[in-house]
């Protein structure tokens, strides 16, 4: 077993009574046992050879409390030392420490594990406090420009930008400020056929739905998105449970392709575009990971 010395003394003192509480008491004790010693100023303060002897004696008077009040911790040690425990012993000090690149250096480099570095020295003293490092370091000449943020707990992100002087903003680091967002693609040379008077979009949801999702659709009309109608309604809410759902469409506009194509032996690809119709509601993580047909 293993303990530290607490850093103050935390045992009640023995005497409280300071250098300046014993010459007081000295002083007003002094007249009883010798009546005649007057040798004071006008304001009852000793002067001369009184004094002089006052406050040795009470400078001694405190040294010899001090090391009264420092007894109960003494025995405390004793104590620990009956039930076989060991003081820790000595520890170097350790402090953390930043490397930067020269400026101009045009590289990375490393500091090698036991690099000396020196710190001022200690107010009245003149040699300097040298540390060595622990481990070996890489420095590098990349500078962060930017902090982007996920927090799938509460579905939401956050990004922040560096200023000029290379500071970040006061921030949660790992909490989001901003909804997530939650949006499928889907995209066929089907869809850009002319004069479609009808579409059904079958969704099967695994696992179902624990509650109800609301959604809006959207087509690309080659410069942007515009809001298309289904089942009647401008918005899909979709059951909690339901494991799935169907979607129709009437009178479907022709959507121009867009030629996004992976290769040039795949067809050009009409897009149309889901998303949750309000700002997510799920609170887990888990409604991330997929329960939603329309969570990425």
């Amino acid at each position: 077993m293993l303990w530290t010395l607490p850093k103050t003394n935390a045992s009640p003192a023995v005497d409280k009574r300071t250098a300046a509480d014993i010459r007081r008491q000295v002083q007003a004790l002094i007249g009883t046992p010798v009546p005649a010693w007057n040798e004071v100023d006008s304001n009852g303060q000793p002067t001369g050879v009184s004094a002089a002897l006052i406050g040795i004696f009470a400078r001694f008077a405190e040294i010899i409390l001090q090391r009264l009040n420092q007894a109960p911790l003494k025995n405390f040690m004793a104590f620990l030392n009956l039930l076989g425990a060991a003081p820790l012993p000595p520890q170097p000090a350790q402090a953390p420490l930043t490397f930067s690149p020269v400026p101009g250096s045009g590289g990375d480099g490393v500091v090698p594990v036991g690099t000396l570095v020196a710190a001022p020295p200690p107010e009245g003293q003149q040699e300097p406090v040298v540390f060595q490092t622990e481990r070996e370091l890489s420095v590098t000449t990349a500078q962060l420009m930017a902090l982007c943020i996920r927090d799938p707990e509460r579905d939401q992100y956050a990004c922040y930008q560096v200023s000029a002087t290379g500071e970040l903003p006061d921030v949660a680091v790992f909490a989001g400020n901003k909804a997530s967002e939650h949006a499928l693609y889907l995209g066929d040379e089907l869809l850009g056929l002319p004069h479609l008077d009808q579409l059904t979009l079958v969704l099967t949801l695994a696992p179902a739905l624990k509650e109800e999702l609301a959604i809006r659709w959207r087509c690309w009309n080659g410069a942007d998105w515009q809001k298309i109608g289904s089942n009647g309604s401008d918005e899909d809410k979709i059951p909690a449970n339901s494991g799935s759902y169907t979607i129709i469409f009437n009178n479907v506009p022709a959507i121009p392709p867009q030629d996004d194509r992976r290769s040039e032996r795949e067809p050009p690809m009409a897009a149309w575009q889901s998303e949750q119709a309000a700002e997510p509601h799920c609170a887990s993580a888990e409604h991330n990971k997929g329960r939603s047909p329309c969570c990425n």
